[in-house]
């Protein structure tokens, strides 16, 4: 761990910012059809580093699909074990964000969290709002902890570039084997539903639709976010 914090970039690290950010902007918005084997690697390497047993994968062509399975699995009484959206942040993400910041000075770890120029927060937030509207108000308040529970790894590629800017261009320490599980996640899964047992992937939208001010929006009245399958 380097005794001085970084405190200034040279002209050449400057220039790396947007070609770094742009790296994982991308990966963030593909709508490429996951690989499901390495969708549920990318899964089952993280469930050691947060102290759990690897759990049992289900696949699904929508979040949509993936809500109507746990309301299958609650009404037939299947122990799902808790909701563990918690230990990822704490144990994956916290962990490398914390170590990188001890690393730089205050402005540079802030210019780092401002550079990102693209709303990926308002996909989640979209997402999340459908996710809702699919239920009915029983199903909602049966699964409202279950869709808070949702992880979406486009809405992680701001952590992805900033740790890969920091331990590639600055030479920053941090876990590798959570900074690969984090990249294997943002890079090959879809979103998904973790649970202490098991865990529910979704393949990635087909389509993302943008406007010119980067917020996602569709011409015609067509979804902005939409799967390989309709909801049914």
């Amino acid at each position: 761990m380097p005794s001085k914090k970084i405190a200034q970039l040279n002209p050449e690290q400057e220039a790396l910012m947007p070609v770094y950010w742009k790296k994982w902007k991308d990966l963030a918005i593909c709508t490429d059809a996951i690989d499901k084997d390495k969708a549920a690697e990318a899964v089952k390497n993280v469930y050691p580093i947060i102290n759990l047993k690897q759990p049992e994968i289900f696949f699904f062509d929508s979040p949509y699909a993936a809500i109507q399975e746990l309301i299958r699995l609650l009404d037939s009484a299947k122990l799902l074990g808790k909701g563990i959206s918690m230990k990822f942040h704490r144990q994956l993400f916290s962990h490398i964000c914390s170590g990188l910041e001890n690393q730089l000075d205050k402005k540079i770890w802030i210019r780092l969290h401002h550079q990102p120029c693209f709303p990926l927060g308002n996909v989640q937030i979209i997402l999340r709002d459908e996710l809702e509207e699919s239920l009915t108000e029983e199903q909602f308040n049966a699964l409202n902890s279950h869709v808070n529970n949702l992880q979406i790894p486009m809405f992680w590629a701001v952590m992805g570039f900033i740790a890969d800017y920091c331990i590639s261009v600055l030479n920053c320490h941090c876990d590798r084997q959570k900074w690969k599980a984090l990249q294997l996640l943002i890079k090959d899964c879809g979103l998904f539903f973790p649970y202490e047992s098991l865990c529910l992937i979704c393949d990635r939208p087909r389509i993302l639709s943008f406007d010119e001010h980067k917020l996602p929006h569709a011409e015609g009245g067509s979804p902005a976010i939409q799967y390989r399958v309709d909801r049914a």
